[in-house]
């Protein structure tokens, strides 16, 4: 009876390190780090031809300005990460003369995960065109957006 109560003891104690152990090995390699590139198109360029197929977004305010789609994200299995909302902001420019529908981020890829940041639109737009902040366009499928602060 001392045996079986020793060997419950040492699985008790001992099964929550094996467990955590093989969780850690499971930790994605790092991601692209958007403050490395000199603007975010650049740096989710780089994502979408990076092994990881993922973009970090540090703390930090992310200026865009442009017509029709920014942010073009085709891969599949990408993930865009901020460091939450009101962290990391994507900025659209104020006052743009828009000449086409300006789309932020455009989702094309199956398995894409986008997640915690904010988007903020800005004002002082002109022309008879409309802003879209994150779209997502066929052929993209399994796509999860999530803690995003428009």
């Amino acid at each position: 009876m001392k045996q079986l109560l020793y060997t419950l003891v040492l699985v008790i104690v001992f099964l929550p390190i094996f467990v955590g152990s093989s969780a850690a090995a499971s930790v994605p390699p790092n991601c692209v780090n958007a403050v490395d590139y000199v603007d975010l198109p650049s740096a989710l360029v780089a994502a979408q031809a990076d092994p990881t197929r993922c973009l970090e977004l540090p703390v930090g305010t992310y200026p865009v300005t442009g017509n029709g789609v920014i942010l073009s994200a085709s891969a599949d299995n990408l993930e865009i990460k901020g460091a939450g909302e009101g962290k990391t902001i994507i900025q659209v420019a104020n006052g743009l003369a828009l000449t086409q529908d300006l789309i932020v981020l455009r989702l094309l890829g199956k398995n894409q995960h986008v997640h915690d940041f904010t988007l903020s639109i800005g004002s002082g737009y002109t022309g008879p065109w409309g802003i879209g902040g994150i779209s997502v366009y066929s052929p993209a499928e399994h796509t999860l957006i999530e803690r995003i602060e428009v």
